[in-house]
């Protein structure tokens, strides 16, 4: 969907994962679960002081710092300088960052209970609002590119969550 910009792109992925909104969140705002959620295409790095900390405990307008973006994890494709601009504890957060190529990056992740009588389980929606930088923005069809190969990263992010998040909810508990 194209915003009331023409160059920005929204894009939306939405998906119902297995568990409590609590055990999602606290998956989808810890290091490890955003490049398993990533992974194996693209890794984020931390800033030093940053590191096994998680964005789900954050002041709302910490600049979290300067991110390497790695494909494949070991290829810099780019930087993210991360802003979490807003945060709901286990309901919703909103980063808004300078990232490499784009003059746009926010990215709004909302957690939602469902009422499913099989068990717990949540709605994961991301909505990604971008525009590139110039020159990138002056490319006939750029933005269409970023369009689909953004919907489908994020695609590939939810499989992964609810991958894994099935995983950890059919797990035995760990005996006493």
């Amino acid at each position: 969907m194209r915003s009331a910009r023409t160059d920005e792109q929204v894009i939306r992925t939405a998906s119902v994962v297995e568990g409590s909104a609590d055990l999602v969140w606290q998956r989808v705002t810890s290091q490890d679960g955003i490049n398993d959620e990533m992974g194996p295409y693209l890794r984020m790095t931390m800033p030093r002081s940053f590191r096994g900390r998680s964005i789900g405990n954050v002041t709302p307008g910490t600049r979290i710092g300067r991110s390497h973006l790695l494909l494949f994890g070991f290829i810099p494709v780019g930087v993210d300088d991360i802003t979490i601009a807003g945060i709901e504890p286990g309901r919703m957060f909103r980063e808004e960052s300078r990232m490499t190529g784009m003059r746009i990056w926010v990215h709004h992740r909302t957690l939602e209970p469902t009422n499913d009588v099989a068990g717990e389980k949540t709605i994961v929606t991301d909505e990604i609002t971008v525009a590139p930088q110039a020159p990138l923005q002056f490319i006939p069809g750029w933005g269409a590119l970023v369009s689909t190969v953004l919907r489908g990263f994020f695609a590939h992010r939810h499989r992964r969550l609810a991958r894994t998040m099935l995983a950890m909810n059919s797990a035995p508990p760990p005996q006493a």
